[in-house]
């Protein structure tokens, strides 16, 4: 411990410098103030035994010099006088002193006097060394809370006082905008109850609340989901404050919603193909019959009252249109609804997928805007008939609703062309608000979204860039405000298809077939009434069991058994199974109908086999078609 002594009388300063060496003291002994004061300058002291009378500058003069200088509080000072009236150590205490020692001296009392000092100063010594640690430990953390990614504030009844970066960019603005915010403004109406009683229970209680998730309101209007984390009850700027990591879970809000969607949306997909055929199933024989009423109608010829075959016929020729429609809504949904792993990459008709697109994204548009189609002739293209269709509504929908309600010469083009390259170029051109120059590099940006809260994931681009590219595609973008925007997708064209997609043509043939031995297997009885009608110049067997449909099969000779797929108990994949076993000579006579192959197992069965499909609902002229086709390539066992 540095010790200087000062004293001007030589005896007394030699007898105090040794009791103070004999403690384990580092002594320095000077008769003169000034000297001391310029020691001490120099290399400070931590202890100061000074003589109240000395030249010039007097004991009380030199402590009040010491106090002055910088860290002047430090060292322990005791001064020692030959007075000891109170007056006179009021004088002593006013001039900085810790203590003094009367004269004469007493060793023991001097030794005393020196051991309280010493543990003072230990004291001091540990204290600032604390204090010091507080104030690195309060920095460190400081920049380890201004670079942390996550939001921290610190709040004191109920208002923010402390905010780092990453909690401004949480909330839109500036940590500094932050400060002197209440936490229960930022909190949504229906959560700023339970803000405000957290706030008061930390008050009153000093325990940080539990964590929580909710909805807390952006500078800009947004909303941002926050995991909110109280860290801890800590001091801060002198007072006691509740610190809080705020973690943004926005994104993870919205990828969780949108993973639900997507669980939602392939639920629907995957019942798409089955309601298909539900309403397939009755829509044949629908169909069916009103084609039997008119061909009875026109039949009857005279018999009939003109005005009432005149009113009947329209009336046949409204319903038949209506169900026309309704098969080509079952098959949009059909096609829309099959993902990638339902179906391998083949040709596809671009000119059919659009017509699918917009048939879906009708409701949209006929409010917003006209819809103008402008085909070229193009080359088919290489892909999925779902993901593309999926690709098209989206870029479909997005341009109506870039185009407000209220715009009277609202206007959608789709157009197709071939490109420079040989590429099929599909674009969707509006002439809605624009996308601002500032975000157009964002659009394909996951989660990205311009549109209101609730109105929009932001997935939908990003999805159809990744379908479009996977094909080996590009997808481009221009835009203007106030003028609209204009979506190019670029296709290869299938280099295995010559010139577009094949479409098997229907040929007519002579209604004066031989008669031919048909079996009608259908779980739908008015199905297989209807093709029993339809079909009554041959010999037609119906059953609407599939056990059933064997034991005929084993039983009896039939030229052709017409043969649904999906059916319960026995399907007629079973059917097949189990007569091509026993009978296999009779497969090649099957003819499968179905209203929509939705289960995995149907598809694979239907790929792996070479008969012969017809789609239901089918039409009379298609159903005779196909009978009369079978009977000109046969040989009809009922002419043997």
């Amino acid at each position: 411990m540095r010790t200087l002594l000062v004293e001007d009388d030589a005896a007394q300063r030699t007898r105090l410098h040794t009791v103070l060496a004999e403690l384990g003291l580092e002594v320095e002994s000077h008769e003169r103030a000034e000297r001391a004061l310029m020691e001490h300058a120099r290399q400070p002291f931590d202890l100061f035994v000074i003589d109240w009378v000395l030249p010039e500058m007097d004991g009380l003069q030199l402590c009040r010099k010491i106090r002055s200088m910088p860290g002047g509080d430090k060292p322990y000072v005791l001064v020692v006088t030959g007075r000891d009236a109170p007056e006179d150590l009021a004088a002593v205490l006013d001039a900085g002193a810790d203590d003094y020692i009367a004269k004469p001296l007493h060793v023991a009392l001097l030794q005393t006097r020196v051991r309280i000092a010493l543990r003072r100063l230990a004291s001091d010594a540990r204290h600032r060394a604390a204090q010091e640690a507080l104030a690195r430990s309060e920095a460190d953390f400081g920049r380890v809370i201004e670079r942390s990614p996550l939001g921290v504030v610190a709040e004191r009844a109920g208002v923010i006082v402390y905010a780092n970066a990453a909690a401004g960019r949480t909330f839109g603005t500036s940590p500094r905008a932050l400060c002197g915010t209440a936490m229960v403004d930022l909190a949504q109406p229906e959560y700023r109850h339970v803000v405000a009683r957290r706030s008061a229970r930390f008050e009153r209680t000093q325990v940080p609340p539990p964590a929580m998730e909710m909805d807390l309101r952006r500078v800009d209007g947004g909303v941002c989901v926050v995991r909110c984390i109280p860290a801890t009850s800590a001091v801060y700027q002198g007072q006691r404050a509740l610190f809080t990591i705020l973690e943004d879970i926005t994104q993870q809000r919205q990828l969780q919603a949108s993973l639900q969607q997507a669980d939602r949306l392939a639920s629907v997909g995957s019942m798409a193909a089955g309601v298909a055929h539900e309403i397939n199933n009755p829509l044949a024989y629908a169909i069916t019959n009103l084609e039997l009423m008119q061909e009875a109608l026109q039949a009857a010829g005279d018999r009939v009252d003109p005005a009432l075959r005149k009113r009947l016929s329209q009336i046949i020729v409204d319903a038949l249109d209506g169900s026309e429609r309704v098969r080509r809504i079952v098959g949009d949904l059909k096609r829309f609804s099959r993902t990638e792993e339902d179906e391998p990459d083949r040709a596809v008709d671009v000119h059919g997928v659009l017509d699918v697109a917009v048939d879906i994204s009708r409701s949209e548009i006929k409010h917003r805007a006209c819809l103008v189609r402008a085909f070229d002739e193009v080359p088919a293209i290489r892909g999925n008939e779902g993901r593309l269709t999926q690709v098209f509504v989206n870029l479909l929908v997005n341009a109506a609703h870039a185009i407000t309600e209220d715009k009277e010469d609202g206007r959608i083009e789709l157009s197709t062309t071939v490109g420079d390259e040989g590429t099929v170029d599909i674009v969707v051109r509006d002439n809605g608000e624009g996308i601002p120059s500032e975000i157009i590099d964002r659009i394909f940006d996951p989660f990205f979204t311009t549109k209101p809260q609730g109105m929009g994931t932001g997935l939908g681009l990003s999805i159809c860039h990744g379908i479009v590219t996977k094909l080996g595609g590009r997808l481009a973008v221009q835009s203007k405000m106030g003028e609209g925007t204009e979506v190019t997708v670029s296709l290869p064209p299938d280099l295995q298809a010559d010139s577009g997609v094949a479409r098997k043509a229907t040929r007519v043939h002579s209604a004066n077939t031989p008669a031919m031995r048909i079996l009608v297997v259908d779980d739908e009885p008015l199905v297989c009434e209807g093709i029993k009608r339809a079909l009554r110049a041959h010999e037609v067997t119906i059953t609407s069991s599939g056990r059933d449909a064997v034991e005929l099969c084993e039983s009896a000779e039939f030229d052709l058994v017409l043969c649904d797929v999906m059916m319960p108990e026995v399907s007629g994949m079973d059917v097949y199974s189990r007569v091509r076993r026993e009978r296999p000579e009779m497969t090649q006579r099957f003819v499968f109908m179905t209203g929509g192959a939705f289960t995995a197992s149907a598809r694979a069965f239907l790929e792996s086999i070479d008969n012969e499909q017809i789609i239901k609902p089918f039409s009379l002229r298609e159903l005779r078609s196909l009978v009369a086709r079978r009977s000109e390539s046969t040989s009809p066992l009922a002419r043997h």
